[in-house]
């Protein structure tokens, strides 16, 4: 894990968000197709990596995918914990960390990421979200890092490789 954190945490840059884009976002978002439920529950929050002493403003995620009645995974039922300000123990604590790149005069919004796959053996797989212009629906896009699955042999991601979801 301490790679991961390394390659998401690593950018040295101060990254506060000075207008509160990502406010906009947080909340529950929600994609149904067929027997295929995922809904993301997202909460905004500024939080410093002690390692490298960089100040962030992030949204933190749960997931949880369901085929039918039947959950398939999920850490849902913590999307209402206490957000701690310290990086590492958030990463710990959730299964999405998204954050921007934009500044305050992009009307358009593309944040990036991770999220946990658990059903592949807790690997983070890389995200990219993009919002339209109202903010009401999330195209979700994420792939395998490279070399991923070569040292354990587990390939592949649980939740579709993209999906748009809609704010509830």
């Amino acid at each position: 894990m301490s790679l991961l954190v390394f390659g998401f945490m690593g950018y040295g840059q101060t990254n506060y968000d000075t207008c509160n884009n990502l406010q906009k976002y947080a909340g529950e978002w929600r994609y149904t197709n067929g027997q295929d439920t995922i809904r993301i529950y997202l909460r905004t929050s500024r939080v410093t990596d002690q390692t490298y002493n960089v100040v962030q403003d992030r949204l933190w995620g749960w997931h949880e995918y369901k085929k039918g009645n039947t959950v398939v995974q999920t850490d849902y039922a913590h999307r209402f914990m206490t957000l701690n300000s310290n990086a590492e123990v958030m990463l710990d604590s959730t299964s999405i960390a998204l954050k921007q790149f934009r500044n305050c005069s992009n009307s358009y919004i593309n944040l990036t990421g991770l999220i946990v796959d658990y059903n592949k053996g807790s690997q983070a797989k890389n995200v990219t979200a993009s919002f339209n212009s109202l903010g009401t629906e999330m195209l979700w896009k994420q792939t395998n890092g490279e070399g991923q699955g070569a040292i354990n042999g587990i390939y592949g991601m649980t939740l579709p490789k993209e999906f748009l979801l809609i704010k509830q």
